[in-house]
């Protein structure tokens, strides 16, 4: 159902993602049939940032205009909304009248949705420009919009190909008054909106507002830009660096090992370990013969960008800043062909092994006087053609001394077929205190054995567990989830197939730790499935399961065919547990109750389980 590089939705019988251009695999665009014997999922609770645009002076409008007219310029204003919303991955839900209400998060949930639907609305208020402009010269008028964005819990539908995907929960009805209480041309955003979007968001304060439904005020704010969202920008990189003695070394190695010819590197991490960081710690520290001049370049998973811009980033970085070779002379065959292409606008203006060879001979005539270093990073998000450029770009420079480092995470397009493996872990234990201790600005404070546990050595997770509630948010209770780590882990467990998701549903329900076969039991009699004839076998999970443990999200506890399995975090069960409805959770718990291992652990096992369906019942 989806694409296996950018996850996004594929029609049926594609051959090529829409709007990355992966290879799809035969058959890909249709929906992926369950295991026997497993139903499809049910509505979810997910976190979503839902946007709300209205054109305002509507009234006065149809009163100057005949109805076609009126009906034509709506379409198009309609058009041009709906353009900018999907750019970015969302979806326009509805059109009520001269309104839309656009949901970022469903079908499927993006780490940074938040920020996607408020970069959605500046580009509708950009549109909005430009179609005035051409309003005032065709029929002499102008048009004016509000538009209000909240972030929080819905629930929602979890089948992609339904027309609406009828979001609801109290999320969308703050987002309809935030709109509701804007002005002409502003943008009006929530509380959890602003936490979500990160540190790089340019706000005013334009409440507490008494929103019509709500006893207390609301805070809100009025949106005045987006900043980057550079991995610098957005994370603490401001305290000291912690750990990764191994892994610095093993960089150093590798940088001295380019001196005698092109090293490829593919550093592999899970979201929030410190990829970037650890990559910003090396360059500093990056000492010996011959200067290092370093070119980086990002990967994106939405917007409109050249195939191999992270690689054109990358070495216009490269090309600006090395010295010049004592003869001055310069490729210019060479260099015209990448003036006129990949530095142009990041794409190829020639076939991509002459472009690559170009390139190659341009570098190698630079590390005549320097050392390049290329950092690709959020290579999860690499397009097909830039993994084969970097390939062939590595064969082509052969002996030059040139180090090309690629920096994402598993999961996502393949690390080029030649590259050496570099795997980035999660902090030790006392590392993870020490990081912990520096964040809250306390080195000397103990920090709660708890909150290790949850955050499992990522230090994006310990940044986010510790993120302070400011004047706007609420501090979240000790089992809640910032809005960011909802996000972050809710994309990786959306992106799985609906065998693999109603299999994840079902174990997050029976703890951290589970055996396959009493799952496969539970699987057996969830409601709507159908049970298995007497006497028989429930289907297996296992295949099922080992294709979790491929996406990092489970793992086996023993080496025994019959061992069980586990959760790879506890904050992936968490995120697992939350997006279940009341309802589904009531059923399972209820289930779970009679499997033998909760029978054998005793009435308070047995106990713990009804407890719980009957209160979320």
């Amino acid at each position: 159902m989806t694409c296996s590089a950018c996850h996004q939705g594929l029609p049926a019988d594609a051959r090529f993602c829409p709007a990355c251009g992966t290879p799809a695999a035969p058959g890909a665009g249709r929906p992926v049939p369950a295991a026997p014997g497993l139903p499809l999922p049910e509505d979810k609770r997910k976190p979503v940032t839902v946007l709300f645009c209205d054109m305002v002076g509507s009234t006065a409008l149809s009163g100057a205009l005949d109805p076609e007219t009126l009906r034509t310029l709506t379409l198009r204003w309609f058009g041009l909304m709906s353009a900018e919303i999907e750019a970015r991955g969302g979806t326009p839900e509805k059109f009520i009248g001269d309104a839309v209400m656009a949901v970022f998060g469903v079908p499927h949930v993006h780490e940074d949705d938040a920020r996607r639907a408020l970069a959605a609305a500046l580009g509708i208020r950009e549109a909005l420009k430009r179609f005035n402009a051409e309003l005032e010269r065709t029929l002499g008028l102008r048009i004016g919009i509000r538009i209000g964005v909240n972030t929080g819990q819905v629930v929602a539908g979890s089948d992609a190909t339904a027309r609406q995907a009828l979001v609801s929960g109290e999320t969308v009805n703050v987002a309809a008054r935030l709109e509701q209480n804007a002005g002409p041309g502003e943008i009006l955003i929530g509380p959890q909106t602003l936490s979500a979007a990160g540190p790089t968001v340019a706000v005013e304060e334009a409440g507490p507002l008494a929103l019509k439904g709500k006893t207390d005020r609301v805070p809100a704010y009025r949106l005045l830009a987006l900043g980057a969202d550079d991995p610098e920008l957005l994370r603490r990189f401001d305290i000291a660096f912690v750990g990764r003695r191994t892994e610095l070394a093993r960089l150093a190695e590798e940088t001295h090992a380019a001196r005698r010819g092109t090293r490829l590197l593919h550093l592999a991490g899970e979201a929030g370990t410190g990829k970037t960081r650890l990559l910003r710690e090396w360059r500093t520290r990056a000492t010996g013969p011959g200067h290092l001049v370093h070119g980086a370049g990002r990967c994106r998973g939405y917007g409109d960008h050249g195939s191999l811009a992270p690689l054109a980033d990358a070495v216009r970085t490269v090309l600006a800043e090395a010295p010049r070779s004592a003869d001055g002379h310069q490729d210019d065959i060479a260099l015209g062909v990448l003036a006129a292409g990949l530095l142009d606008d990041g794409t190829p203006n020639v076939p991509l092994e002459e472009m690559c060879a170009a390139l190659a001979t341009v570098l190698a005539r630079t590390a005549r006087t320097c050392r390049p270093v290329l950092v690709l990073d959020d290579w999860h998000w690499a397009p097909p053609p830039l993994v084969r450029a970097v390939e062939l770009l590595h064969i082509r420079l052969g002996d030059a001394p040139v180090l090309l480092v690629c920096a994402g995470r598993p999961g996502g397009a393949a690390p080029p077929a030649t590259a050496i493996p570099l795997r980035l872990e999660g902090l030790d234990r006392a590392e993870a205190a020490r990081l912990a201790a520096d964040l809250i600005g306390a080195p000397r404070t103990p920090v709660a054995a708890r909150l290790l546990e949850r955050a499992e050595g990522n230090p994006l997770y310990l940044e986010q567990l510790l993120l302070p509630a400011d004047a706007g948010t609420p501090a979240l209770p000790d089992d809640e989830l910032p809005p960011t780590l909802q996000a972050l882990l809710g994309a990786r467990i959306g992106a799985l197939d609906p065998a693999e998701r109603f299999v994840l549903d079902i174990a997050c329900v029976v703890g951290r730790e589970f055996d396959p076969a009493e799952l496969a039991r539970l699987a057996a009699t969830a409601p709507g499935t159908a049970a298995p004839p007497d006497g028989d076998e429930p289907p297996t999970v296992l295949p099922v399961l080992q294709r979790l443990r491929r996406r990092r999200l489970v793992e086996p506890v023993g080496t025994g065919p019959r061992s069980p399995y586990r959760f790879a975090g506890g904050l992936v069960q968490e995120v697992a547990y939350a997006s279940l409805s009341k309802r589904t959770k009531a059923e399972r718990h209820e289930q779970a109750a009679r499997l033998p291992s909760v029978t054998q652990a005793g009435d308070a096992a047995v106990g713990g389980h009804l407890e719980r369906a009957c209160r979320l019942r």
